[in-house]
């Protein structure tokens, strides 16, 4: 038997790196890693370049208030009144009868995906005033 050379096995490393990464470009692989794959790299980053302290505020700036000046105010004639108008109220607007009874068609239920509860909330909603989409539009 040959003997594994250092290329062998580099070449197999690679072999493998690549097809995890063509199985991971799966839709179903993709849907249920690409989460835990920001996930760790997010815990990789902020072992590389962690957070460093919060800043601090800065103190208050100290500002002088130097003294105002005095203003002297003349009051101005009162007007006199010549007519008066009289407003004559209009009539309040009656509600409208609420019916006996309202049932709405329930729409078709979408199937939540992974953290996607807000498109398919929507897609529902939309649904029921008559759009064809998907949760993924």
């Amino acid at each position: 038997m040959r003997k594994l050379t250092w290329i062998h096995i580099w070449i197999a490393l690679v072999g493998l790196i690549l097809i995890g990464v063509l199985i991971y470009q799966l839709p179903p692989v993709h849907d249920r890693l690409s989460w835990r794959l920001d996930f760790a790299l997010t815990y990789v980053r902020g072992l590389i370049n962690p957070i460093g302290a919060p800043p601090t505020p800065l103190p208050p700036p100290q500002v002088e208030v130097a003294s105002l000046p005095t203003v002297t105010v003349t009051p101005l004639p009162k007007p006199t009144l010549t007519q008066t108008v009289e407003f004559t109220p209009t009539p309040a607007p009656s509600p409208t009868p609420l019916p006996e009874s309202v049932s709405l068609p329930a729409p078709k239920w979408e199937q939540q995906d992974i953290n996607n509860c807000g498109p398919a909330s929507l897609t529902m909603y939309l649904r029921f005033y008559g759009w064809e989409g998907v949760q993924l539009d």
